[in-house]
């Protein structure tokens, strides 16, 4: 095989994909979490078990690398490719299997209640073992999805979709902008005292290795004549630089948000829907899906990649708003109980879910499909939701 038939055959395989079902995508991000606490239910079995035995246990790299791997990543390497199809069965199994190790733990809890100094080091040791965070949950989803989906192992269905519909990847590139917004939650809220000059600075600082990363991809693939999808984000942009222009562009509108969650819920609902207007009313989406582009002008052989920015950014401050409001609720003073906020936080989220929920199928009927491509107000409602 020459290398154009390699380079058409390579085009064609990831090519005119209509994604799945909202629930086939809900059996796989159920699975996600399942297998996570699956994995802690075996580590705290093992941990407990070495305790009752030598009263003592040192966690090294190699236990917890190890550990991670055959409990977290292999699972769900399975999961994503060859037992895709039997994700509804998985959902079972797993519940069914975390009960039965959770029950020979039981034993062990009275033991160990009575000794508070063993009981401290116990949950030490088992936080060590444990990646608790949404962030590396979801960098090793993409991790699997990116080296996974040019093999015919990688079901066609959860790969990017070509102009409409749904899919893993789809969302998964939605849930990345999501986690560049949860700063937030972790800082508590955002620094406002500095200058406007300031902050972009230091936004500038904060992005630049995503800008480096973006570059040596794009210098990479032009130099090695890699097969690339141009239609996805253009014919020199990558979501790299996506992901800094909605930073960056973030930061400019922080003065009109000021930590606030009804404004910036606000904001992003205004960029969203004034954007669908463009996309439905003004035929841009038209414009957007086209496959001629000039390639004498830069915008125009990027525009993919430079106006689907418009999109992402209404996913940021969405997801910066729900951020903002959690935060307002868990660091309130007041006389609550943690378990009060937590209940309060989970209500809240559901209260958001069917809210994003209603206006998805109102959008998806009356605008437009949803399209990962055109980042439209359905995409931004299904990411959020």
């Amino acid at each position: 095989m020459n290398d154009e038939n390699y380079r058409l055959e390579k085009l064609n395989f990831v090519s005119n994909l209509n994604g799945t079902t909202i629930d086939r995508i809900l059996n796989i991000l159920t699975l996600v979490p399942l297998v996570y606490f699956f994995s802690i239910l075996i580590k705290i079995q093992f941990i407990l078990v070495i305790y009752s035995w030598k009263k003592t246990l040192k966690i090294g790299f190699w236990f917890s690398f190890l550990s991670d791997f055959c409990f977290n990543l292999a699972p769900l390497v399975f999961l994503c490719t060859i037992f895709e199809k039997w994700s509804e069965y998985s959902i079972y199994a797993l519940i069914f299997l975390s009960f039965v190790i959770y029950l020979p733990a039981l034993k062990y809890q009275n033991a160990i209640k009575s000794n508070t100094k063993l009981s401290d080091e116990i949950i030490a040791n088992i936080l060590k073992l444990s990646i608790g965070s949404f962030r590396v949950m979801l960098y090793v989803f993409t991790a699997i999805s990116i080296l996974a989906v040019d093999f015919n192992v990688f079901p066609r269905y959860l790969a990017k979709t070509e102009k409409y519909g749904i899919s893993i990847m789809d969302l998964g590139v939605g849930m990345y902008i999501a986690v560049h917004s949860m700063k937030i939650i972790r800082n508590d809220k955002l620094d406002l005292s500095n200058s406007l000059v300031s902050r972009l600075l230091n936004e500038f600082k904060s992005s630049s290795i995503i800008m480096l990363i973006g570059c040596l991809r794009l210098f990479s693939i032009k130099s090695t004549n890699y097969v690339e999808h141009v239609s996805e984000y253009g014919v020199h942009w990558n979501f790299l630089f996506t992901i800094v222009v909605v930073k960056i562009l973030a930061c400019f509108l922080e003065p009109i948000t000021k930590n606030s969650s009804l404004r910036t819920a606000l904001l992003s609902a205004f960029i969203s829907f004034y954007y669908q207007y463009f996309l439905t009313k003004k035929n841009f989406s038209q414009y957007l899906l086209t496959e001629t582009r000039d390639f004498n002008n830069l915008v125009d052989m990027n525009k993919e990649g430079i106006f689907s920015c418009i999109g992402y950014l209404g996913i940021y401050l969405a997801f910066r708003a729900l951020c903002l409001r959690l935060n307002k609720i868990i660091t309130k003073n007041n006389q609550s109980k943690p378990f009060d906020k937590a209940l309060k936080c989970v209500f809240n989220l559901i209260v958001f879910d069917i809210m994003f929920w209603i206006l998805l199928q109102y959008s998806s009927s009356n605008f437009q499909a949803v399209s990962r491509r055109l980042c439209n107000l359905s995409f931004i409602l299904f990411t959020v939701n």
